[in-house]
């Protein structure tokens, strides 16, 4: 990967922000939106959680936006990168960091591969930089609290180019005000239910099939959920007649064009 012109920039750097609203126009989909789930939404309060810790320590660099010019077909294109946080320690090195709200494998997997891209891009800035991969959880494994983020700059220097800490979820829960503590404490809640709830369905869809019972039979709610059901949503399909295009249509193909893709619905 070639790139050029590379740096760091704040969340409201104004090339980051139109370029996540070109994203996130040439991404969307004509269908009704989902609501957040409340795992969603506390994974973003446990990474608010993770930065305010690392705050106190006096380490948070704001600037956790890797922005940068990549050789694309002959020319240079804009990209950016974002990260859950990044420490600016007093050498001037860089802590790159990723906060999983999961102990599973393929959340390690993702989170090692952001990390690891996140350092390439340091290299190629030549940047001295570490990676950190924080697990947040609440079972048996996480037994660290947030005072152990302080310990970023020393663990990650001992221990190799990236290092994994595990933090239980009630640890990093303390010291926060009481308005987010009291929303943190109603989405952990509901959390637990659905994890309950998807653990019922799967006994009971399990006890059917031993039974032999074909899963077209099972009960409406043990159903799988068709992945290729569309319901109601209008497709649009880009490429035809542009005198029958409607406004956000319109929208839509001149920012796919803009990136270089192209969308069709079939």
């Amino acid at each position: 990967m070639k790139c050029r012109n590379l740096q760091l920039v704040p969340l409201d750097d104004p090339g980051y922000r139109a370029f996540g609203a070109e994203r996130a126009l040439a991404k969307m989909k004509l269908r009704p939106k989902k609501e957040r789930s409340p795992s969603d939404l506390i994974s973003e309060l446990v990474e608010n959680a993770v930065r305010h810790h690392i705050g106190v320590t006096g380490t948070l660099d704001e600037n956790r936006i890797w922005k940068y010019e990549r050789l694309k077909q002959e020319s240079y294109v804009e990209e950016y990168r974002e990260m859950d946080f990044v420490c600016r320690l007093d050498d001037g090195s860089l802590i790159l960091g990723e906060v999983k709200s999961s102990n599973s494998g393929r959340a390690l997997t993702k989170a090692r591969s952001q990390v690891g891209k996140n350092l390439k891009l340091a290299k190629l800035a030549e940047r001295i930089a570490r990676g950190a991969i924080i697990l947040c959880g609440t079972g048996e494994e996480f037994t660290g609290g947030p005072a152990v983020l302080g310990d970023l700059p020393s663990l990650t220097e001992a221990y190799g180019e990236i290092v994994i800490i595990r933090i239980h979820l009630d640890h990093l829960r303390d010291g926060l005000d009481e308005e987010v503590g009291s929303e943190w404490d109603r989405l952990q809640a509901l959390v637990e239910e659905q994890r309950a709830k998807a653990t019922e369905i799967q006994i009971e869809r399990e006890k059917l099939g031993e039974m032999g019972v074909a899963v077209e039979d099972w009960p409406e709610h043990l159903q799988y959920p068709k992945t290729d059901e569309l319901g109601q949503a209008k497709l649009v399909s880009f490429g035809g007649r542009q005198d029958e295009e409607t406004p956000i249509q319109k929208v839509l193909r001149e920012a796919m064009v803009k990136a270089g893709g192209n969308l069709n619905s079939t």
